[in-house]
């Protein structure tokens, strides 16, 4: 961890925080000092990157929730104030993305695909 502790005493959730740019942003946070709920729909890679958190000396919870639900987003946020008693960050970095990894033709992308994409990354972020 760092000496720079400007997140100190601050809760910051990250969705999709498992790998990737979520991944980072959740172990930046926790550098900075946030304590850090790491959110994924891959409970498996919420886990690992808080051990990686915690083994640099962060703190951080992992939870397993799909933020492209009602429910999922509703149990993120109870989890986080039970756990931490407050909530002063929220990335939203989950993204149920249309071809992920491919370049799919957007014309023969099946409407369920665009509807998941729809509920993960926007309209999670105002359920």
């Amino acid at each position: 961890m760092t000496d720079m502790q400007r997140l100190r005493d601050r809760v910051a959730i990250v969705t999709g925080g498992g790998m990737g740019i979520g991944g980072a942003t959740a172990r930046r946070l926790a550098e900075e000092g946030a304590r850090v709920l790491v959110v994924d729909v891959d409970g498996e890679a919420a886990r690992s990157n808080v051990e990686r958190i915690r083994s640099a000396g962060g703190q951080a919870e992992a939870l397993q929730s799909d933020v492209g639900t009602e429910d999922g987003v509703r149990h993120m946020v109870e989890a986080a104030v039970a756990r931490f008693q407050t909530l002063h960050i929220l990335v939203n970095n989950a993204f149920g993305g249309v071809g992920v990894g491919g370049r799919p033709d957007a014309t023969r992308v099946p409407e369920e695909s665009w509807d998941r994409a729809m509920d993960v990354g926007l309209k999670a972020m105002f359920r």
